[in-house]
């Protein structure tokens, strides 16, 4: 047997090209045979050619019909390539030869010895970077080694086999961690510097009666159903991770009237004061008298007997950033009051901080609605006073709060019009007297609830503390759907997905060290998204053919594009493979319908059982590599993440941006350093609906196979 010669061919060509080649001869010698008989065409060339020349055939063969089993579910050979484990194996294919092959194997007398043999050999697990701590069932699951195929024919006398090696890859379709966001933004904090005047760029938003201004809307993540399934509705992140991050919360012009109000997220438990009623619920409450007539100031408010003082009761009134806080003249909740919002909460140094610039600034709500728009408010019938809403069960990462007005009034049950404003401040305010006689009220510690819990503030205020601790009585904005008293400020240790993933490192971390590109030979690029690149693109020309686009989209891995991406076109397809595109440059996006004509008139139920229905193997993903920006041509994008993570910004910078959205809906997930929300909110002419695509958070991540078409070895026996 002569001992086998392994070449490593140049990487431009490939082993297909050279079956072809190989086919192009062999029936070139058929052809031959034709009109100048056997004895002629082993005077041109010797058997020994013609069996390699039909093998580098029957192997290039072997290996088309492997590259379209790979990532077809149902076959042997996808799933022999998913399994775990290092070890070398074996893989089952029921081969068919191509009609050519059959023609040439006939025409030349050839006999196939056997079945081709494929297999899977020095399978490499792929490493991850120090902030992923990938669990022991996932790891392995990416990884890298050798697809060998060695076929075996008998020819004139003589047993001929070749050998040929190709590298392949097995990576995530999605990018780990990423994938359980519906919005991640790790650079949020450049666009608060400072959570007062006009270095506020988050909170801009005016509210009057209920609404937003025309064609300026908020970014809104909403859920599906009633959204009681955090897995189903996407996480958000905020930060970056050491920042602290302040919300208005919309107000309301009346008590659950306004789709855009955010007070609902407020449950009673959140104040330690009405932790001892539990059946309490916030209504529409008289806070105090405007004047000397019936007319009451009415909020959305609490009446929290005091135990220690029978027939006297604290009455907590919440109020939301609205042009109705601060507007005695019009439509002002303190329209004919001797008392103003000054009365209660001037000494507040937050509320001096609010208002010392701007007093408009005080119906300022964020620009963000994290856990959607309060939908009872759109029903056509009153609602009901103990109406219960919660919204979606949404995990929100970062040192986020949500900002609002607490207004307190000491009242008499027994005394009309008596009592007194619980006033900021440091202790309980002077004695006051009733009006039969004198009595001293105060509000000792002994009582349980000292009067800094009772009194009106700004909560979570942001001036109120020093250093950088934050007062544990800060309204957090992760809530657990409003089931969790107080709420929870999430880090990355509380990151907890259901495939099991833990982080090592804060959230804006990941970035520099997922999708930064390394030079050649470097160790690091081992670890990240470098070493899944499966395709390489000089251009998007390039990348287009080869995934069939526009009549098909398949991805089928990662790949990296060589310069801009500009699919304006959109993608029209149904027919989608996914996987995650890498762009150095900018990309234009068009719609990506997934076959859908018009989804701006698909009813909801439909939209969201499309949605439901999109599994991660079609899922795509799009990356701008250095960061540059997401140009969206079209508003509707169904089953798509979009990325453009830059770190170490100084400043908001357009990294998303939709040039056309009359309605914005989007499905999957975005991940920005700064979404530059004084422009997005621009952007939206209506209200845009963002929702989670629920297969985004599988616990167990889908995964494509790619075989690399250079030759990593190749081996000719003859016997």
């Amino acid at each position: 047997m002569k001992k086998p010669l392994w070449e490593k061919p140049n990487g431009s060509v490939t082993f297909i090209l050279i079956g072809l080649v190989s086919v192009m001869i062999i029936f070139a010698f058929a052809l031959s045979r034709r009109f100048s008989g056997h004895t002629q065409i082993f005077t041109l060339v010797d058997s020994t050619q013609v069996a390699r020349n039909f093998l580098e055939s029957y192997v290039g063969d072997v290996y088309r019909q492997v590259r379209i089993l790979v990532n077809q579910n149902d076959s042997e050979v996808f799933k022999a390539f998913r399994e775990p484990g290092k070890g070398d194996r074996q893989i089952k294919i029921k081969y068919e030869a191509c009609e050519l092959l059959k023609k040439l194997q006939d025409e030349l007398k050839i006999d196939l010895d056997g079945e081709p043999t494929v297999s899977l050999a020095s399978m490499t697990p792929m490493g991850y970077p120090s902030i992923l701590v990938v669990p022991k069932e996932s790891a392995g699951a990416e990884k890298y080694g050798d697809l060998t195929i060695r076929c075996t024919i008998k020819f004139n006398k003589h047993k001929y086999s070749l050998t040929v090696k190709h590298l392949f890859k097995v990576v995530m379709r999605l990018t780990p961690m990423l994938r359980e966001f519906i919005l991640f933004c790790d650079q949020f904090h450049l666009e608060q510097k400072s959570p007062f005047g006009s270095q506020d760029l988050v909170n801009i938003l005016e509210m009057k009666n209920g609404m937003v201004p025309p064609a300026r809307y908020p970014w809104v993540l909403d859920s599906f159903g009633s959204g009681d399934n955090k897995e189903r509705n996407g996480r958000v992140f905020l930060g970056g991770d050491s920042r602290n991050i302040f919300l208005n919360l919309g107000g309301e012009a009346r008590f659950n009237g306004s789709i855009f109000g955010d007070l609902w997220q407020i449950s009673p438990k959140f104040f330690s004061v009405a932790k001892d009623e539990p059946d309490l619920q916030f209504k529409k409450e008289a806070i105090f008298p405007k004047g000397f007539g019936n007319e009451q100031v009415e909020l959305r408010g609490l009446r929290i007997p005091l135990k220690k003082y029978r027939g006297h009761s604290a009455i907590m009134g919440i109020v939301g950033f609205c042009a109705e806080i601060d507007d005695k003249d019009d439509i002002g909740f303190f329209k004919n009051s001797s008392r103003d919002i000054d009365t209660f909460l001037k000494p507040d140094p937050s509320f001096k901080e609010l208002s010392q610039f701007d007093r408009k600034s005080l119906a300022n709500s964020s620009a963000l609605r994290l856990r959607g728009l309060f939908k009872p408010a759109l029903s056509s019938t009153p609602l009901p006073d103990d109406l219960q809403y919660s919204g979606p069960d949404r995990e929100i990462f970062g040192n986020v709060f949500g900002r609002f007005f607490l207004l307190t009034f000491f009242s008499f049950g027994s005394m009309s019009g008596g009592g007194q404003e619980l006033i900021y401040g440091s202790s309980a305010p002077p004695p006051y007297y009733d009006y039969s006689h004198t009595i001293s009220i105060s509000f000792a510690d002994s009582a349980q609830h000292p009067y800094s819990e009772y009194m009106s503030r700004v909560v979570s205020g942001g001036a109120d503390f020093s250093g950088t601790t934050i007062p544990a009585n800060y309204f957090k904005i992760n809530q657990e759907g409003g089931k969790q008293e107080g709420g929870k400020v999430l880090t990355y240790t509380d990151f907890h997905p259901k495939d099991n993933l833990a982080l090592s490192k804060p959230f804006d971390t990941f970035a520099e060290e997922w999708f930064q590109i390394f030079p050649a030979g470097s160790t690091q690029a081992k670890k990240n998204v470098q070493a899944r690149i499966c395709k390489f693109f000089k251009n998007q020309s390039k990348f287009k053919e080869s995934i069939g686009f526009p009549d098909r989209f398949w991805v089928d891995g990662v790949v990296y594009i060589d310069g801009p991406l500009d699919l304006k076109e959109g993608i029209s397809t149904s027919d989608i493979r996914g996987g995650v595109v890498l762009v150095k440059g900018p990309i234009t996006l068009g719609n990506i319908s997934r076959g859908l004509s018009d989804i701006s008139k698909t009813p909801m139920e439909l939209l969201e059982k499309k949605i439901e229905g999109i599994t991660q193997d079609k899922f795509l993903t799009f990356v701008s590599i250095n960061g540059g920006l997401i140009n969206l041509v079209g508003d509707k994008h169904l089953g798509v993440q979009l990325i453009s993570l830059r770190p170490r910004l100084s400043a908001p910078t357009d990294q998303i941006k939709w040039t056309q959205s009359d309605q914005v809906w989007f499905a999957g997930g975005i991940a920005v350093s700064t979404p530059n929300l004084k422009q997005r909110v621009q952007d939206f002419k209506n209200v845009p609906l963002f929702l989670y695509a629920p297969h985004m958070s599988d616990e167990k991540p889908s995964l494509a196979a790619y075989i690399d078409s250079p030759l990593k070895g190749y081996a000719f026996y003859v016997e």
